[in-house]
């Protein structure tokens, strides 16, 4: 079974509702509901809801009483490296080795192959204490025992400076109120937190960086938890932090 350590998301439909609800109210949003409150290894579950007019008097009912919100941690991502060790075959051979199982015993022995190979996955794997975040955070130990930075991943794809950290800030706070709700209610429940009661409308997304999520959907995240999907994953986000960005979306 695929272990969740990555988002699965809709991007331009949740980015309707975090860009400009607060003025305009648009009609949907896809929600990536966050596990332990960080951003970084949201649940690959999503919930893409529409609003059909229905439900807006229901909001209360499932918002969660009491509920508060405090913004994960997200590190900003390294600097986008252009090495010559991440070659399309190093990375693939990588990928294989470490897509579904980044924090496993085979990554590590072929994270460790002497040369380019090394060289490039001391690129791609860091340490989630580290000022700043690579690839892949090795968090030994714990559980999980890796994440993806799709957050550093959407950052320098997009170029746009704390997008990434903005957009699971937003989607974090919509789950911290709104997890237990689902249909009508869930989307009359996202509204209130951004526009009503307000709880989330500080850390709602403009449409620049709305606009860079649209443009960076295949290459941070996975769209479907297959195996060849992860491996695609893992591809991108390599060649986005590792060879400048020459990330392809496997199609």
């Amino acid at each position: 079974m695929v272990k969740k350590l990555f988002a699965l998301a809709s991007v331009t439909a949740l980015t309707g509702l975090v860009s400009a609800v607060a003025a305009s109210g648009c009609s949907s949003t896809t929600e990536v509901t966050e596990d332990s409150g960080a951003a970084t290894d949201a649940k690959a579950d999503t919930k893409k809801t529409t609003d059909s007019g229905e439900g807006e008097e229901d909001a209360a009912t499932c918002k969660k009483a009491g509920a508060s919100f405090t913004p994960p941690t997200l590190n900003p991502p390294a600097a986008a490296q252009n090495l010559a060790a991440c070659s399309d075959t190093v990375i693939n051979a990588l990928a294989d080795a470490c897509a579904k199982e980044p924090g496993g015993a085979g990554c590590k022995t072929a994270r460790e192959v002497a040369g380019n190979q090394k060289d490039c996955a001391d690129c791609l794997f860091g340490a989630e204490t580290d000022a700043n975040w690579k690839m892949i955070n090795l968090r030994p130990g714990q559980t999980p025992d890796a994440r993806y930075n799709q957050a550093g991943c959407i950052t320098l794809a997009g170029g746009v400076p704390d997008c990434g950290k903005k957009y699971f800030t937003v989607v974090a706070c919509f789950d911290a109120f709104c997890s237990d709700c689902t249909g009508a209610e869930e989307t009359a429940c996202q509204k209130d937190v951004a526009q009503g009661s307000g709880e989330c409308k500080t850390y709602l997304i403009d449409q620049t960086c709305g606009n860079s999520l649209d443009a960076v959907e295949k290459t941070c995240f996975p769209g479907e938890q297959t195996d060849a999907a992860i491996k695609v994953l893992f591809v991108n986000m390599a060649k986005t932090f590792c060879a400048k960005g020459a990330a392809t979306d496997g199609g």
